[in-house]
């Protein structure tokens, strides 16, 4: 497993799947690539965190990572879908049931995160500057 390609998923996946509230008027606000953020956009803050819950996360279930086949790209995207309970993630991979479930175990076990815009960048909730 490479854990730099994972982070980047991860990221990917946070910027695609979040929402700018900064710009909602009440209804449905943008998505954060909507709204013109990248990963770029990304503080090294925050990129240091996701970093190290990759890493994390991916040392607690090593071997069901490498069980599941799965590329580094879509265990990125996938851990982030998953532990904010999106309507997707390792459950819905075709993988067997008990591997999926351990997998979305572990990651619901991280808790929900968002990622924010401030100041121009964007930082995980609950993450100053």
């Amino acid at each position: 497993m490479d854990t730099a390609k994972i982070t980047q998923a991860y990221l990917e996946c946070a910027v695609w799947a979040g929402n700018d509230w900064t710009q909602s008027d009440g209804g449905n606000p943008p998505t954060l690539d909507a709204a013109g953020y990248t990963v770029a956009d990304v503080t090294p803050k925050a990129r240091a965190q996701a970093a190290r819950v990759v890493a994390e996360f991916c040392q607690e279930n090593e071997r069901d990572l490498y069980m599941s086949g799965l590329a580094d790209e879509q265990i990125g995207h996938d851990l982030w879908l998953t532990r904010n309970r999106h309507g997707a993630g390792f459950w819905d991979r075709g993988l067997p049931s008990d591997l999926g479930k351990r997998l979305t175990d572990a990651a619901h076990a991280m808790g929900e995160q968002d990622l924010m815009p401030e100041d121009g960048s964007l930082i995980f909730s609950g993450e100053e500057g």
